[in-house]
């Protein structure tokens, strides 16, 4: 990302990552991870899924699009062969866990720039690529009762893929919603905008 250009061209040229979109570009210091602590100190652009979901490339320097979608199926393919060996390490059908994400609809990879300037023991800009795997947002997600001890019950109610992520990220974000009455949270990480009296209860 720094060889795109200055701060300024890369504010006023590339599309802008919104919670509705979840693709695109989100300047230093746009998110958090929890909401108690400073903003997370990084730049970066998001691609998604291109069969479900339409990427903006807008102002991005040539042949990043074609590198990025690439990079995209080979992640693509690499999060299907493991969920493959998972489902035959634990002796369960082989497309146990690739039945879930038919569509990636949720998937995401993220290309983060962590500037030098925000680390003073850093000799240099940093670089990262974080790769989000989740089931499908309409997926069923619960407790096989192959793994439930005889006599109990699961720990955790049936739920989709959409709703087991907000609980994730709920939790992480969650704990401080009461803190300053209410406000509007945008969860980044799915593209979905959530009212904090929405948000599940938090669990004992």
């Amino acid at each position: 990302m720094r060889a795109w250009s200055s701060t300024e061209v890369k504010m006023t040229s590339l599309a802008r990552i919104s919670p509705a979109s979840n693709v695109g570009y989100a300047p230093l210091a746009l998110e958090k991870a929890n909401h108690s602590r400073p903003p997370d100190l990084r730049e970066m652009f998001n691609v998604r899924n291109p069969r479900e979901h339409t990427n903006r490339f807008d102002g991005t320097p040539e042949g990043t699009e074609a590198v990025a979608l690439e990079l995209w199926r080979v992640l693509e393919r690499a999060a299907r062969r493991f969920s493959l060996a998972l489902a035959l390490a634990l002796g369960l059908e082989r497309d146990y866990f690739t039945r879930s994400m038919d569509k990636m609809d949720l998937c995401a990879c993220r290309f983060n720039h962590y500037p030098l300037v925000v680390a003073a023991d850093a000799e240099a800009d940093r670089y990262s690529i974080a790769c989000f795997y989740d089931a499908d947002k309409a997926a069923p997600v619960n407790v096989d009762p192959r793994f439930v001890p005889e006599g109990e019950q699961p720990h955790y109610p049936p739920t989709t893929g959409l709703e087991y992520l907000l609980r994730k990220l709920a939790r992480a974000q969650g704990a401080t919603a009461e803190l300053g009455g209410r406000r509007e949270v945008y969860d980044h990480d799915i593209g979905v905008r959530r009212d904090p009296a929405s948000r599940p209860p938090k669990e004992a």
